[in-house]
């Protein structure tokens, strides 16, 4: 595998090993389609990349160029633009920072300036979903839990099998397209259920022991989810003003939203109040959607913990179908176990 020449603005074209890229560029014809060459160890992909030569880094350019804030934002939207053209051909970055980001010249009179995004040495070639389709499988995005209930009944010899994610607010219609499939007689179709808990996972947070108290970060409160607090109302959240001090303020969605709970959450701080209140009124009340609540108890229990990317096993974190709703749990269906 060739390395990235980190000590220098001249980046490498990389080879990719074990689904990983060593450097890379980004946007304009950025990231053509993975080849595969046979070595001893089997077969390995690999993207052949260009050389840049003379490039400066972002901040470089920014700092040189002395460029106001509107400057640097459309600077920005560029790597933002060059990673989605990155993620959307399979390549994760991991480990996105100022000094991998470059500026170089453009190959067209209309740019004055091309973003190129370098050393995806930690980076994942493919995202599952692509691996998954490169190995055969028929792996579909869609909008809805109907979308994947129309393409059970139009598969009746596949087996189809709907990845339930999200938090509280995604439950219910899961739960609705099982009852649905149960109704139908829909014996190809089952849930591989994710869906996880809100209030599990902030309890977990605050429990979780200080490593080094000077670098913890401070909670003075929380701005509650709108669409989940939909759901589950605000009385799940009281426990946070009850147990752990924490001042709550259930937060609408949109802008003005946002603006009223912050102000309302630093009124709570600044006066010592320690509530659960609601600025989404409008949507959420205490109890919260009592009857997609009761269609979700029917059919999900508490799992005893549940794997979160970035907090490790967090206790009663998420659901699982119950025994009566065995024949439509993918996990027991195909005896799924985590690796």
């Amino acid at each position: 595998m060739i390395a990235s020449m980190k000590a220098s603005t001249r980046a490498v074209v990389a080879s990719a090993g074990s689904g990983t890229l060593s450097a890379g560029r980004a946007r304009q014809n950025a990231q053509p389609s993975p080849d595969k060459t046979s070595t001893a160890n089997g077969t390995l992909p690999f993207v052949a990349m260009e050389w840049i030569d003379g490039a400066r880094t972002f901040l470089s350019s920014v700092a040189e160029e002395e460029l106001d804030l509107d400057a640097r934002l459309r600077r920005f939207l560029e790597v933002t633009a060059a990673i989605s053209h990155a993620h959307g051909r399979g390549v994760i970055h991991r480990d996105l920072k100022p000094e991998n980001i470059f500026l170089a010249e453009a190959r067209r009179p209309d740019m004055p300036f091309m973003v190129k995004i370098l050393d995806f040495g930690i980076a994942e070639l493919g995202a599952p979903q692509l691996r998954a389709r490169a190995d055969g499988a028929d792996v579909r995005m869609v909008y809805s839990t109907l979308d994947a209930l129309e393409i059970a009944r139009a598969n009746p010899d596949r087996e189809v099998v709907f990845l339930a994610i999200g938090f509280e607010t995604t439950t219910p219609p899961t739960a609705m397209a099982i009852e649905t499939a149960r109704t139908e007689g829909l014996t190809n179709f089952s849930v591989f259920v994710n869906h996880v808990l809100t209030p599990a996972a902030i309890r977990h947070i605050l429990d979780a022991p200080e490593i080094d108290p000077e670098q913890a970060v401070r909670l003075d409160g929380f701005l509650g989810p709108s669409h989940v607090s939909s759901v589950i109302g605000s009385r799940p959240y009281e426990f946070l003003a009850r147990t752990y001090g924490k001042p709550v303020v259930i937060a609408g969605f949109e802008p003005l939203d946002v603006m009223q709970s912050t102000l309302m959450l630093i009124r709570q701080v600044n006066e010592g109040r320690v509530d659960v209140e609601n600025e989404y009124s409008r949507v959420v009340t205490r109890e919260g959607n009592v009857k997609a609540q009761a269609l979700v108890d029917r059919l999900f229990e508490v799992r005893d913990d549940f794997e979160w990317r970035g907090l490790g096993s967090v206790p009663a974190s998420a659901i699982r179908l119950r025994d009566e709703y065995a024949a439509f749990d993918a996990e027991r269906r195909f005896a799924l176990t985590p690796k």
